[in-house]
């Protein structure tokens, strides 16, 4: 005759009590117990303890002889406890339910997303430059762009920290070596003469920053800034020409963002609602028309305005060298999203993302122009297919 595992437990004898006691229950007994009042409903064994005539515990002086619970007392009090712990029960089953279908949510975006993607392959490609290869594939899970693209720079993470209190002046002119421009609020331009200089925690209003062509100066720093132009700047660019940085830049009201000439590198920073569209302009987030030594890292680059060319432009008027444009996001509303000219030498076109705001193509011919780059590599759209 087969019996249960539990009971063979509790039928144990127990060190220092004679067989078939229950006053002491070794932690072995109790688990016999256990599985026994589960698995085949019988009561468990409730040991006797001296109590009052209330049946609470009494105290060692006030003990009076043993009164031991009935199997319905015990039975009445096992429902009692279960039915506290229930609602613990279900909570915790909701828990389980909610995790569960969070994941199922997740897994089922993941999967259309590579239906979606092997959909897509069926589509023709376009005969502009800088089409998608839709032979590529697509990511194994793509998740989607808005969380994806988090991590690129916003108005939230750029330009003037919040709290920073700004006091109010008319246009500069630094003329003074080292000079530190920080903390103010600029109505006009700011126009660099000297070497070394940093502008850091200002916002510029209606006006620009004049950096020169190289023979100004050198070794500008243009840090935690926002230029709005409120439509003033209309013909020139945010901040140009040559020999600065500009980091965590929020850009916007102005014509055009950024302009390289020589030893420029804009990181970090946002560049976005340009404005004054005039018929036959050529409007760019960002644009060089040649220079060397020109770096573009990690940047949201959105011309999203009639007359863009591109969100950037290498136009190549004359011969440029060592170009690197790495972890970008491109967007904008017509023409190309990155025009690279072929007299631009050396260019390394790395790990950016070809945004779908405006077009599913990035921009409204196509993503890119890009001739003969030195490395293109990791260059994605935003929903994960290769751009090459």
């Amino acid at each position: 005759m087969w019996t249960h595992p539990a009971r063979l437990v509790a039928m144990l004898p127990m060190a220092g009590n004679a067989p078939g006691t229950t006053l002491k229950r070794s932690p072995v007994r109790r688990l016999g117990d256990h599985f026994l009042a589960r698995a085949h409903r019988v009561e468990p064994v409730v040991p006797c303890l001296p109590t009052d005539r209330g049946g609470r515990v009494a105290s060692r002086s006030r003990r009076r002889p043993l009164r031991c619970p009935t199997t319905r007392q015990a039975s009445r009090r096992g429902r009692s406890e279960h039915m506290r712990n229930k609602p613990m029960f279900i909570a915790f089953a909701a828990l389980v339910a909610a995790v569960t279908g969070v994941a199922l949510v997740l897994s089922g975006g993941a999967l259309s997303g590579l239906i979606a993607g092997a959909g897509g392959q069926g589509e023709s490609p376009s005969a502009t430059s800088g089409a998608v290869n839709p032979t590529e594939g697509t990511l194994a899970a793509p998740l989607p762009s808005f969380a994806r693209h988090r991590g690129f720079p916003k108005a939230s993470n750029t330009g003037v920290p919040a709290g920073t209190r700004l006091k109010s002046r008319a246009s500069i002119t630094v003329t003074r070596n080292g000079a530190v421009i920080s903390n103010l609020l600029v109505r006009g331009d700011i126009t660099v003469l000297a070497d070394n200089v940093k502008i850091k925690k200002t916002k510029v209003v209606g006006g620009r920053i004049a950096a020169g062509y190289g023979s100004e100066q050198s070794g500008l720093v243009v840090k935690d800034v926002e230029i709005d132009g409120q439509g003033r700047v209309r013909e020139g660019s945010a901040i140009g020409d040559s020999n600065y940085k500009c980091i965590r830049c929020n850009i916007h009201g102005t014509g055009s963002g950024p302009r390289a000439v020589d030893n420029v590198v804009v990181k970090h920073s946002y560049i976005h609602d340009l404005c004054c569209y005039q018929e036959g302009d050529h409007r760019t987030a960002f644009g060089s028309n040649g220079g060397s030594n020109i770096k573009l890292k990690h940047n949201t680059l959105d011309c999203g305005i009639g007359g863009c060319s591109s969100s950037t432009s290498f136009y190549g008027q004359w011969e440029s060298a060592n170009v690197l444009i790495r972890r970008n996001l491109f967007n904008t509303v017509s023409g190309y999203c990155l025009l690279l000219d072929e007299r631009i030498k050396n260019a390394r076109v790395i790990d950016n993302v070809f945004g779908q705001k405006y077009h599913k193509r990035c921009g409204g011919y196509g993503t890119h122009v890009a001739r003969d780059p030195a490395v293109w590599s990791g260059n994605k759209l935003a929903n994960g297919r290769k751009v090459n």
